[in-house]
């Protein structure tokens, strides 16, 4: 039994780190104490940070302007000793987020096609979002894959759709690999 210098509570020996620096080879706190202090710690800093930066805003923009290579160094090396965590992170976050990423892609390959005009706003942007996120919800329930299709295709013979909530629509897989490319197909 050894008592705790942070709670007072005689504890049994399992309950406190080892540390060989002192005479007994236990941490004079238990594991429990160390613990909530770290939690806590961690709580100062990052509300300290965040206090940091909102005070500094103006700064670390200016810094951010005036040193985009040296930045971009900094985020080169981080990326470099962290790779395997940062594309472990980013799989884990595409599996759970299907729906958005199928978005972003979908997004990004209308854009190259000149088929995203100008004039949407954000709530349309949300609503292809969510129809995105709708069909991977659906897939969930019944198993049954699901694809988000163009009513009139982008890359038409005869005319090509744009990219906007109104000419999407959700299929199972089988609907949409057997309806063709062009502007006379049904409409499910």
């Amino acid at each position: 039994m050894k008592k705790c210098t942070k709670c007072y509570e005689n504890k049994e020996l399992t309950s406190y780190y080892s540390n060989s620096s002192s005479l007994d080879g236990l941490t004079h706190s238990c594991k429990e104490c160390i613990r909530n202090y770290r939690i806590l710690n961690d709580k100062k800093i990052k509300i300290t940070l965040k206090k940091y930066r909102e005070k500094n805003k103006q700064n670390i923009k200016n810094y951010s302007d005036h040193n985009p290579n040296k930045l971009k160094i900094i985020r080169a090396k981080y990326y470099l000793n962290n790779k395997i965590e940062l594309i472990k992170k980013h799989q884990k976050y595409c599996e759970l987020n299907r729906g958005i990423v199928n978005a972003k892609y979908a997004k990004r390959r209308a854009s190259k096609l000149n088929a995203t005009p100008k004039w949407l706003n954000l709530e349309h942007l949300k609503e292809i979002k969510n129809i995105y996120i709708q069909a991977k919800e659906l897939e969930g329930l019944d198993n049954i894959k699901r694809h988000v299709d163009h009513c009139i295709p982008l890359q038409g013979e005869t005319v090509c759709g744009l990219h906007v909530p109104w000419n999407l629509q959700i299929l199972t897989a089988e609907e949409n690999l057997s309806k063709t490319n062009n502007l006379n197909q049904k409409v499910y």
